[in-house]
């Protein structure tokens, strides 16, 4: 058993909007106990807490003294039948609402509980349990008020693989059941306050999967599935199940020619959504069953050793709202590797033409494309990427999506510096609804000379979400269709950030950083064919400057640091919600056992 950790003791103070300066003599204790008792396989554990350590806010990026209390053990582990424990609690902890909304900056109390236990005996199905509890109090710093949140999960799976006659089968399944309280801010919803609604939830599926060697140098594998789901969330729910079966064949008829035949066989097009989106209720209900057959078969021959192509031919077909819906496509393949050298660098191209016919006759014509390029130019290194897409068809016939993707990187030495940049991004869009569309971008940029290093990178992103029992869960435009039009989100955000670090001279370092961060909600309240006009606008702009100098001198770090935090948003007609705060002080390090 090993306990280490560190003592602190220092001056802190601290004022922002609202609020009068304070002034506090601090005692910080930072501990990790690990240990076993006969042997870590029969049983391990671990303790770990971080009190009131206020000089490392900034080495954290965080905005306030946060307290955190953590521990857990493993019984069993090397035995057939291991289970596990672990709970960890926080205080006063900062974080943010969604990642797609990077600086929308949270404060409060957080706590998690997990168990499990396992069986896993050769020969037999396996089974696993585990139950967890989570809980979370925060508030948005220049938002009035606060939400609340506490779910329960439990869940169940079994496995169990095995032969019969030649055939590898596979037989699993699984339940999920979770239940709790959700907070939602109001921004999110479109209301005047904060909403905390009851959701509820459970999903189970079975499958069952074979393979089997075949002539031809070939292979023929099929699984069969079922999926259900039951979910309740704020005043709504939806249930219902999807059967899927799959069957795939690839053999090699001559001694370069590759082939392959799958089928797949669907009821409904909700299998293809999230699990945390059909927790939301808010799956459109309308387009009533959508059963979806597939036939797919594909050839490849290698002409070359840079130069390979093939054709591909698929068959849909889909039945929903009372209609049929089918369409054929052909295509060709090429795959591009020309063997250069290094001279002239590495570069892979594969684009796919495909010609889509429907009952209305032939009507789009889209395709794939990707290429990478990478080179070694002297002390040089560069490289760049691309992807496009063309009216490549989504979960439902009648729509198509096309989406296309970029970026480059270079690095380079310059005697003693060295520097890295690149930037890459992406875009989609979902027609006939052409309002429907998603896009990011980011830039980024690092030098280092010697033991200091800067760095910096710009990032920014729009598209659709919706709020779920998890928070805010991104849509992909292919799914947007299958949406309720008044659950959609329209989310656009900026995000810059620059950071400074190294030693400047023996056994001190110096860290210092600053971010910028502003973005935009619409709720689609009163949308109409998924666009968001004059629906409920929400903004929020946030401003963060850090800075830390630690000294060391045997187990001894003499520190300083500073922060400085500024959030405003729509919602609050005061004044912006400005924290700043410094402190010093003196930590050493101890090793008792």
């Amino acid at each position: 058993m090993s306990l280490n950790g560190s003592l602190f003791s220092g001056y802190d103070s601290g004022w922002g909007s609202g609020e009068s300066s304070a002034h506090s003599v601090l005692l910080g204790v930072n501990a990790d106990m690990n240990g076993s008792y006969f042997s870590p396989q029969f049983l391990s554990f671990y303790a770990n807490n971080t009190y009131d350590r206020a000089q490392e806010d900034s080495q954290a990026q965080s905005i306030s003294n946060g307290d955190t209390f953590g521990f857990g053990a493993r019984i069993f582990g090397g035995s057939h039948f291991p289970g596990s424990i672990s709970y960890s609690k926080g205080f006063n902890n900062t974080g943010t609402v969604a990642s797609e909304l990077p600086g929308l900056t949270t404060h409060g109390e957080y706590s998690f509980f997990r168990a499990s236990w396992g069986a896993y005996i050769p020969g037999w199905p396996s089974l696993s349990l585990g139950y967890a509890e989570t809980g979370s109090s925060v508030s948005i710093f220049g938002i009035e008020g606060g939400t609340t949140s506490s779910q329960h999960n439990f869940s169940a799976g079994s496995a169990y693989s095995f032969h019969l006659s030649g055939w590898k089968m596979n037989l699993d399944g699984r339940y999920t059941r979770n239940w709790g309280t959700v907070g939602t801010p109001q921004f999110l919803t479109g209301q005047t306050q904060e909403i905390e609604a009851p959701s509820s939830g459970s999903s189970g599926n079975v499958h069952a999967w074979t393979e089997h060697s075949t002539p031809l140098n070939g292979n023929f594998s099929a699984s069969v599935g079922r999926n259900m789901y039951e979910y309740n969330f704020s005043g709504s729910g939806d249930s219902g199940s999807s059967d899927t079966l799959n069957a795939l064949l690839t053999f090699r008829p001559l001694k370069k020619l590759s082939a392959a035949l799958d089928a797949a066989y669907s009821d409904s097009a909700f299998g293809s959504v999230s699990p945390d989106i059909l927790a939301s209720g808010n799956v459109a209900s309308n387009l009533g069953t959508v059963r979806t057959t597939l036939l797919n078969g594909s050839t490849m021959y290698p002409f070359w050793r840079f130069l390979s192509a093939g054709l591909t031919f698929t068959r849909e077909d889909q039945f929903f709202a009372g209609q049929h819906y089918g369409a054929n496509q052909w295509g060709v393949n090429v795959n591009f590797s020309p063997l250069w050298g290094k001279k002239l660098g590495d570069i892979r191209v594969i684009a796919t033409l495909i010609d889509t016919a429907t009952q209305a006759g032939n009507t789009n014509l889209g395709g794939t494309a990707s290429a990478s390029y990478a080179r070694r130019i002297g002390t040089w290194k560069i490289g760049a990427n691309f992807a496009y897409s063309q009216n490549v068809q989504t979960i439902l016939l009648v729509y198509t999506v096309s989406t296309m993707s970029y970026g480059a990187n270079v690095a380079h030495k310059f005697g003693n510096i060295s520097w890295t940049g690149g930037f890459g991004g992406g875009h989609s869009v979902l027609t006939p609804q052409m309002g429907s569309s998603s896009h990011s971008e980011a830039y980024f940029s690092n030098f280092s000379w010697r033991m200091f290093s800067i760095a910096g990178n710009y990032s920014q992103g729009s598209g659709y979400s919706v709020v779920t029992p998890n928070g805010l869960v991104p849509v992909n435009p292919g799914t947007v269709p299958l949406i309720s039009p008044n659950a959609l989100i329209f989310y656009d955000s900026h995000s810059f950030n620059v950071s400074f670090g190294g030693q400047p001279f023996r056994r001190a370092s110096l860290s210092i950083g600053y971010s910028d961060s502003l973005g935009t909600t619409t709720s689609s309240s009163s949308s109409v064919q998924y666009l968001l006009p004059g629906g409920q606008n929400f903004f929020f702009g946030t401003d963060y400057l850090y800075g830390m100098f630690v000294y060391n001198f045997r187990k001894l770090a003499f520190s300083a640091q500073f922060n400085h935090f500024k959030q405003d948003t729509s919602l609050s007609s005061a004044l912006p919600s400005v924290v700043n705060s410094y402190s010093f002080g003196v930590s050493r390090m101890f090793n008792i056992f």
